[in-house]
């Protein structure tokens, strides 16, 4: 087996130091954000719902009108369709 020269060891164990603490503060990022994120989507959810719902309605309510509207019709009220 070869021996590596101190200069090699001490580069390896500094690259070794390094990968293993970038490794712990990308993990901790992730799990902060991922915590973050998780928050603002329970806390924005019920309202976007509640605005979709909204819309919704206000569609039913626009197609509801059409159909009253036609079915005021005279020709519709009567049955004389001849």
């Amino acid at each position: 087996m070869k021996k590596l020269k101190i200069g090699t060891k001490l580069t390896l164990s500094v690259c070794g130091l390094l990968l293993v603490a970038c490794g712990g503060i990308a993990l901790l990022s992730y799990y902060s954000s991922s915590e973050t994120l998780q928050q603002a989507i329970e806390e924005t959810l019920p309202a976007l719902t509640t605005d979709a719902a909204k819309i919704v309605r206000l569609r039913l309510d626009n197609y509801l009108l059409g159909i009253e509207g036609v079915a005021n019709r005279s020709v519709i009220r009567s049955m004389d369709f001849a």
